[in-house]
């Protein structure tokens, strides 16, 4: 097994709810066969005592489990084929809570403290916390909505980084709608945007203004530029959202054309 493939395994595993000490376990388990946590710990240059602690969880998620071989305690790896059956079990919960999801919530909402209605802000200064920014809608539960009179950030951000980022979105079944002016952005992704389930539309610059808005579920960030400095005030209330969503939002994009 060369480098690449152990990585892939590792973060593979991952999705099975492993860290990185516990795919690397449960990885040397299965090359060493039956083993102790004392051999364990010396193949992985790694605590005993943290080893021993990785060990109880694998065996907890189904991944490895224990036997005596003249009192002593041997680990050994599940098959593989565990992940099957581990896959399966998630699918059920998933599905268990799916039927409830529709009565759990409207309970929960009937008991909402009515403070919940009224107006959060968050304000976050620079690229690095607007990025942050970027990663909270990637967990949006519906379509990201973008308006700018300035590129959306492709001057001041990594084209790659957001290429990767609606490419994500999409994997994730999230669809953006994007107003912006014509310009490096629009031509970037003008040829992505079946794949990444990307629609833009261009509205012509007419003014100075240099700012946007970002919406996804109850959030509104308000973006400005200054000396090339992104600054985002985001306001969580769903009025607001819907107002900016429903009718601000749509109201451009009958105005704004498709990009060509």
């Amino acid at each position: 097994m060369n480098s690449t493939e152990y990585i892939r395994l590792i973060a593979f595993l991952k999705r099975f709810d492993c860290n990185n000490r516990e795919a690397a376990t449960y990885i040397e388990c299965l090359q060493s066969g039956s083993t102790s946590v004392q051999e364990i710990a010396k193949k992985l240059n790694s605590n005993r005592v943290t080893v021993h602690s990785t060990i109880e969880q694998l065996i907890k998620k189904g991944l490895l489990f224990e036997t005596r071989k003249n009192k002593k305690r041997l680990i050994i790896a599940e098959s593989p084929d565990v992940l099957y059956r581990i896959l399966q079990r998630k699918a059920n919960e998933l599905k268990l809570i799916e039927n409830d999801l529709d009565t759990m919530t409207r309970l929960l909402n009937s008991i909402q403290s009515q403070d919940q209605n009224a107006w959060k802000v968050r304000v976050y200064e620079g690229m690095d916390d607007f990025q942050k920014v970027l990663e909270e809608m990637a967990e949006s539960r519906n379509d990201i909505y973008v308006f700018s009179y300035r590129e959306p950030t492709t001057d001041i951000m990594n084209i790659a980084y957001l290429g990767d980022y609606y490419k994500r979105l999409a994997q994730n079944g999230i669809h953006s709608r994007i107003i912006c002016p014509p310009g490096d952005y629009a031509n970037s992704f003008k040829a992505l945007q079946t794949p990444y389930q990307i629609q833009i539309r261009l509205l012509p610059k007419t003014t100075q203004c240099e700012a946007g808005f970002y919406s996804w579920e109850d959030n509104i960030a308000l973006q400005s530029f200054k000396d090339n400095q992104i600054i985002c005030n985001i306001i969580q209330n769903k009025d607001l959202s819907i107002f900016f969503r429903n009718v601000l939002f749509d109201f451009f994009w009958k105005v704004a054309h498709p990009v060509k």
